[in-house]
């Protein structure tokens, strides 16, 4: 599949799993760069379509199945995005990412929204909008952990819920390749 990063992940422990009833999996497994300390690793198998070979979630990933579901619901989406913006800001940082700290992150940050209003979105793009909002809190918190000032996620998220940016910026910052996006320009 193009877009994944193809590599044996029996080497990254495993600190908590999610199986939702969509028939993807979510995993997040210790990771191997960044800060030693707090960093994950997100990754995902989906029953659905009979793919169990474990792949690593990359920001394109998300951020494309976010403009499909924005593509159909536009104010349904911004709306979810508006919400994920503004609980970004009181997000805490991971303490660490050995796995009694994952997992109460965990229990405090992704039970903390009603997505049943948001469900209709579960009609377009790859993700449920429950599997979606649970890696976007993944990224979130890693990306935070790793850097005080951290603003990308933020930023690439405002701009798409603001209708702020053409989908070859939005594809471009989530490829982490940062485009305009500069600390000037962050929100």
């Amino acid at each position: 599949m193009s877009g994944w990063r193809k590599k044996s992940l029996d080497y990254n422990p495993l600190l908590y799993e999610f199986v939702n009833d969509d028939g993807i999996t979510i995993r997040v497994r210790k990771g191997t760069k960044g800060n030693l300390n707090t960093d994950i690793l997100v990754t995902i198998t989906d029953s659905r379509i009979n793919d169990l070979e474990e792949k690593n979630i990359k920001h394109i990933y998300w951020a494309v199945d976010v403009l499909m579901k924005k593509e159909h619901n536009k104010e349904l989406m911004n709306q979810f995005l508006r919400v994920f913006v503004n609980s970004w800001n009181s997000l805490d940082t991971f303490k660490s990412n050995n796995k009694d700290d994952i997992e109460k992150w965990i229990q405090d940050h992704l039970n903390n929204i009603d997505l049943s209003e948001y469900e209709q979105l579960n009609s377009y793009g790859f993700l449920s909008i429950k599997a979606l909002h649970q890696i976007l809190m993944l990224l979130s918190g890693n990306e935070k952990s790793a850097r005080e000032d951290a603003f990308m996620f933020k930023t690439i998220i405002t701009r798409i819920s603001e209708n702020d940016a053409d989908i070859y910026d939005v594809i471009a910052w989530a490829d982490n390749n940062q485009a305009d996006i500069k600390w000037s320009n962050k929100r």
